[in-house]
């Protein structure tokens, strides 16, 4: 048992700060102890023998065991350690295996792009957001670190044989919106993302950065997310979201991009959604064809960048 006879409270900080819960439960996965099924909002779904655990932020809950709590707690319970035993492993050999972690594969998945003369892009690994180059360009955006690590996660992976990270956000047929500071790319089926808050209300983007945005506008003005938020990731899947969303009787936001296709969609979703309520709530932001073309642009303006 890895155990330290006194730590000081401001040693513990210092330690819990270097890490978090999502960190441990992608450590959990990268030696096999559970799998990472995947993310539905902001939690993140792992499950193995005896566990089957969803994190979110810096809380988790074990469905199997009906017990959760913050990151000490995890430790304590999946690597059956007292308080200080669990403050030295997250010290020491966690910390060792956390620095290699970037180069384990704790999930592939292989998805050959669209056109021929475009190679293979390759998943090697899923984490917490930690990549500077991503986390700056980012906030080049008017977007903090904190909307960034909530809202997504960092894949690891391979194009053109080359190793780069990119932000990610799981869409509703398991494949992957991926996002670098220069790059948009997709692995797997195309879709739209669901991220769940407790609501009846939907509010609809067009894309990540949308998202984002949104979430970081409503985070500076003292408020919650308390809608349910869906990402069409391109205007192509809206006929797909109409159609699996064709019962839905409450209310529909729609807030995609000023421009022509994004009006398009628009008036697409609420001439197909007819039991449900809608509302083109871009003029609440600036968006139209002569104003913001979408929430970032808003977003910056806003934040004078």
């Amino acid at each position: 048992m890895i155990h330290a006879p006194y730590y000081s409270y401001q040693k513990i900080q210092e330690i819990l700060s270097g890490v978090t819960l999502l960190d441990y439960g992608f450590f959990l996965a990268s030696n096999k102890r559970v799998r990472y099924t995947g993310r539905l909002g902001t939690h993140h779904y792992f499950e193995g023998k005896g566990i089957k655990m969803a994190i979110k932020g810096e809380v988790y809950f074990d469905f199997k065991k009906d017990k959760g709590g913050g990151l000490l707690s995890a430790v304590m319970d999946l690597e059956d350690l007292d308080f200080l035993g669990a403050v030295g492993f997250l010290e020491s050999g966690f910390r060792l295996s956390l620095s290699e972690l970037s180069t384990l594969k704790t999930h592939r998945v292989k998805k050959t792009l669209g056109t021929p003369e475009k190679s293979s892009l390759e998943l090697l690994s899923f984490g917490s957001v930690q990549d500077p180059s991503l986390l700056n360009y980012f906030l080049s955006r008017g977007i903090s670190s904190l909307v960034v690590r909530d809202y997504g996660i960092e894949v690891g992976l391979s194009l053109k044989g080359r190793r780069q990270v990119a932000f990610g956000l799981q869409n509703s047929k398991k494949g992957y919106e991926l996002r670098t500071p220069s790059l948009k790319l997709k692995s797997g089926p195309s879709s739209y993302s669901i991220v769940e808050q407790s609501s009846k209300a939907i509010i609809v983007f067009e894309g990540i950065m949308d998202l984002l945005s949104y979430v970081e506008l409503t985070y500076r003005g003292g408020s919650y997310v308390r809608r349910t938020l869906v990402v069409l990731n391109s205007v192509t899947t809206a006929k797909q979201f109409i159609k699996d969303f064709e019962g839905y009787e409450g209310t529909v936001f729609l807030c995609l991009d000023g421009d022509a296709p994004g009006t398009k969609a628009t008036k697409e979703i609420q001439e197909g959604l007819v039991l449900a309520t809608t509302r083109d709530v871009r003029y609440v932001y600036g968006l139209s064809e002569t104003g913001f073309n979408d929430l970032n642009d808003a977003l910056k303006s806003f934040l004078k960048l």
